[in-house]
C-alpha cells in the first residue's frame, strides 16, 4: 500500500490524507474501513471464539491485560459505594 508512507488521518471522519512531500496539497484518499455491525462485547466474545479455534488476535497478551484492568477500574468506579446516588444529590 504506496498511499499510507505519508499523510494523515482525520478524526471522526477517518478521512485519509496523502502527500508526496510538504510542499504540495495533501490529497483525499478513501478509506475502506470495517465497521462493526455488533454491540462491542459481542463483537469482542464472536473474535474471542475465533482466536480459540486459531484465528490470529487482534492485540497482544500484554494489551490485553491492560484493557481488563482498565475495564475493572471503571467497573469499581461505578459501583463504588462512595458513588453519589440520586437521593444524596441536593438541588439548590
Amino acid at each position: 500500500m504506496d498511499h499510507w508512507h505519508k499523510g494523515a488521518v482525520s478524526f471522526p471522519s477517518m478521512t485519509v490524507w496523502n502527500g508526496t512531500d510538504w510542499g504540495t496539497a495533501a490529497q483525499q484518499v478513501p478509506l475502506d474501513r470495517a465497521e462493526n455491525t455488533l454491540p462491542p462485547l459481542a463483537a469482542q466474545l464472536d473474535h474471542f471464539l475465533e482466536v480459540i479455534e486459531g484465528a490470529t488476535p487482534l492485540i497482544d497478551v500484554a494489551d490485553a491485560a491492560r484493557t481488563l484492568e482498565l475495564a475493572a477500574g471503571i467497573e469499581a468506579q461505578l459501583v463504588a459505594p462512595n458513588w453519589p446516588t440520586a437521593d444524596k444529590i441536593r438541588t439548590a
